[in-house]
């Protein structure tokens, strides 16, 4: 393994000597191709710069009046003499305009008429009036193939009146070919601008190829967008192959007239540089092997042999024998240091081992017991319910899960501290201790949360006892701080097999069953029933039913009328919520408004009631009936921060008169905090809104805020109002309410008025106004204009029947 390891770590040096050796050869392999392309563009530039004398050597004939005046043999001595003082032009000729050859310099004089008229390089010139090159052509004179250039002598008016012509012999381009000294086994090849082979040439005795077409795989990469290029591919032999290639044109704007191609055997090219490649691996690869066994050699002497002797010590200590030693010399290199290690660590060992039980058992009581209380925690719960349940099931015996609250644990420690907090705990575990069995089980939840196990339970009745001693023992007085504290405690019951037949159900359903004993106000228990389960359901089935009431347009707005006492006119209304569920049908706000309140999801409702009441007072203003109209704010509404730039934004929003909104608050949302009471209420005053207090009477309200507060509107309660007739009590109490409210300047109303017995009453104290089914139900919108102007029709026949006694 060591000398794996070491082997291993020169994997990066291999790599990299690899990288090195393979950029060398890709080096070479570049500069092969270099030496290609460079080879090109020299064989490229001596026919550019023969073109270019051709060029120049043609528009000096032009000037010569021979030349301009068609004479054959003045053309014939000069164009002879031209061709010995310039041998690249293998010939040149005259033609006119008809592509009549007029003279030529290779054979004098002519022997037949001959024209160059259908000649490519002839057209171009006639139509372009500029030099032009031709295509693939076999020469009339000498019979070979040649690359011929055209020249038109242009007139006074610019128009051709003959035209100069010149072939290039393509054997030039063959010596250019050898003076590059190219590889063994290079080829130069040409071809015209339709790819008609013009010249292929090579040491290798290739078949002759001219006049033929190109290799269409070679010469699509040659038509590119570049000029020059060099690729890498299967020549005509069928061997991998260096390619360049260069396009040449007479001018920038012109198209190519040849494509010179020159293509070189890869595996010559690359030869030296593939043989420098193999040599330098065959190198690396020896150094390797003999570094290998050099290695092996002192890994073995100086490394291997001192570990198996602390390997052979580790085994004995493994196997128990603590007094086993390495046995070596503890040098300053790392084995001796491994071998001090070692050996002082099985000197330590008994000690650590003894220290890892004592850890274990630590461990195993934090995972599992509560570090404040001792008692068993939740997790350990879970096993004692396993193990209540088989023991259960094993003498066919019943157990019951009961779970413990204390009640407003919060305000102790709010109070006098976690410490205290901390302190009740542990005395309220050792009472219930006490009271237990010793096979019974407590367990500490969290917080102020207990679970107690009641093993084998025969009888409910046996359950209940056991509760109402834990209720006893919870309620006795507590000395923390100095202070006697009283504490109570919430519990819920369930038993096995009656409520559940699992750990986990049963848990849920003693849960439930404490829910709805902290419901009843706590400071009692509850026994899990099917009741119960059905309680809670349907209570979830109405907060997910609430939660989508105002998505699907479930709610609506009734109204009940407010009534001037003294002349029975309609003055106002009270929008009332109520609820349709798609699911649940009719739903009775008694229901409904406590949860919404709970979840508050009043908060957005209370919005929509109250947009929805100023729009419909908007609505009736507009037709002629300017009511006042009452809209109940709950608690969590008044609490939150956004209520007064609600308020305003709806007054904005739907145009309403201030005037005519009246916000309606309980008393218990105002006597928690009345300094911020105080200061909300100047606000939605300062919006002009009333505000009226709705059953006043019933809470706690203190005298000493309400004149602080700058309501307009106390509301005297139903339950006063009800036995008003009979209960001298609810008189005084709805006097009192009456006086005070004129005393501070305010208005009162009564509610729930049923017969005219009790309006009466309240007449005489001098309540203003009242609400009730003595005049109206509460009712639909659409009828609430109806309702008004009955009434008002019937208030002015009492004061006109009034005023006629009093005349009579």
């Amino acid at each position: 393994m060591i000398v794996a390891i070491m082997l291993g770590s020169g994997i990066p040096i291999f790599v990299v000597f690899c990288v090195f050796v393979f950029n060398q050869y890709l080096d070479k392999r570049h500069e092969a191709e270099q030496k290609v392309i460079a080879g090109v563009r020299a064989i490229a530039a001596e026919h550019i710069a023969e073109v270019e004398g051709m060029r120049s050597l043609m528009v000096a004939l032009s000037q010569y009046p021979e030349i301009r005046l068609k004479d054959p043999e003045g053309c014939m001595k000069l164009l002879n003499l031209i061709l010995t003082k310039s041998p690249s032009g293998l010939n040149v000729g005259v033609a006119d305009v008809d592509g009549r050859v007029i003279a030529t310099g290779v054979i004098q004089p002519l022997p037949i008429q001959y024209s160059v008229a259908d000649r490519r390089y002839f057209k171009e010139a006639m139509r372009t009036k500029r030099f032009v090159a031709g295509e693939y052509a076999v020469s009339r004179a000498v019979h070979k193939p040649t690359l011929h250039f055209a020249l038109p002598v242009l007139n006074e008016k610019q128009q051709p009146i003959l035209v100069l012509y010149a072939a290039q012999d393509l054997d030039g381009f063959a010596k250019s070919f050898d003076a590059q000294n190219f590889p063994s086994g290079s080829i130069v090849n040409l071809t015209d601008h339709r790819g008609t082979v013009l010249l292929r040439y090579s040491h290798l005795g290739l078949d002759n190829q001219d006049g033929k077409p190109d290799h269409p795989d070679l010469r699509r990469h040659m038509t590119g967008p570049d000029d020059e290029g060099i690729f890498t591919g299967v020549g005509l032999d069928g061997a991998r192959r260096h390619l360049a290639f260069k396009r040449l044109r007479l001018s920038p704007d012109s198209p190519p007239y040849l494509y010179i191609r020159v293509s070189t055997p890869e595996k010559i090219a690359t030869a030296s540089a593939r043989r420098s490649l193999w040599i330098s691996v065959l190198v690396f690869s020896l150094a390797a092997v003999l570094t290998t066994l050099l290695t092996r050699l002192f890994a073995s002497r100086f490394i291997i042999r001192p570990l198996e002797r602390i390997v052979h010590a580790a085994k004995l200590v493994e196997g128990g024998d603590l007094s086993a030693r390495s046995g070596l010399l503890y040098t300053k290199d790392e084995l001796g240091q491994l071998a001090r290690s070692f050996d002082e660590m099985t000197l330590a060992l008994d000690e650590r081992i003894r220290e890892i039980s004592y850890a274990e058992n630590e461990k195993h009581r934090l995972a599992y017991y509560d570090g404040l209380t001792g008692l068993p925690n939740r997790r350990l719960l879970q096993n004692r319910l396993d193990l209540a349940l088989s023991r259960s099931k094993r003498h066919d015996i019943g157990f019951a899960l009961i779970y413990l609250d204390l009640d407003n644990f919060k305000h102790v420690n709010d109070s006098l501290g976690h410490a205290a907090g901390d302190q009740l705990l542990k005395v309220m575990a050792v009472r219930y201790l006490n009271i237990l069995r010793d096979d019974d089980v407590v367990c500490r939840l969290g917080g102020d949360e207990f679970a107690i196990i009641l093993h084998d339970v025969q009888r409910e009745s046996t359950v209940m006892f056991v509760v109402e001693k834990l209720l006893m023992a919870t309620g006795e007085p507590v000395q923390l701080e100095g202070q006697e504290l009283l504490v109570t405690a919430s519990i819920g019951v369930a038993l096995y097999p009656k409520d559940a037949e699992d750990p986990m159900t049963l848990g849920k359903n003693a849960d439930l069953a404490l829910y709805h004993a902290k419901d009843a106000g706590r400071n009692t228990f509850r026994m899990f029933s099917e009741q119960l389960d059905h309680a809670f359901h349907e209570r979830l089935s109405l907060i997910h039913a609430l939660q989508h009431a105002l998505e699907f347009d479930e709610l609506s707005l009734v109204y009940q009328p407010k009534v001037c006492l003294r002349c029975g006119e309609v003055i106002g209304v009270e929008a009332l919520l109520r609820w349709h569920s798609a699911v649940l049908g009719e739903v009775e706000p008694t229901r409904f408004i406590p949860i919404a309140e709970e979840t508050r999801q009043i908060v957005p409702i209370g919005e929509w009631v109250l947009k929805t009441a100023c729009l419909q007072q908007v609505a009736w203003r507009a037709l002629g009936t300017d009511l006042a109209i009452a809209v109940n704010i709950s608690a969590a509404q008044f609490k939150s921060p956004t209520l007064i730039e609600t308020v305003k934004g709806i007054l904005e929003e739907t145009g309403i008169d201030p005037e005519r909104l009246e916000l309606e608050l309980t008393e218990s949302c105002l006597i928690e905090r009345p300094e911020e009471a105080t200061r909300i209420l100047n606000k939605i005053r300062d919006l002009k809104c009333k505000i009226a207090i709705d059953d006043f009477g019933t809470g706690y309200s203190s005298l000493s805020y309400l004149k602080n507060f700058p309501v307009t509107v106390l509301k005297i309660d139903r339950s006063f109002v009800k036995d008003i007739t009979r209960n001298r009590n609810n008189q005084a109490i709805a006097q009192s309410v009456v006086n005070l409210a004129r005393n501070l300047n305010m208005l009162t109303v009564a509610e729930g008025v049923e017969d005219e017995a009790q309006r009466d009453i309240l007449k005489e104290m001098g309540c203003r106004y009242f609400q009730g089914f003595l005049h109206s139900r509460p009712m639909a919108p659409e009828d609430v204009l109806a309702v008004v102007a009955s009434a008002g029709e019937h208030a002015r026949e009492e004061n006109e029947k009034g005023q006629a006694a009093a005349r009579g």
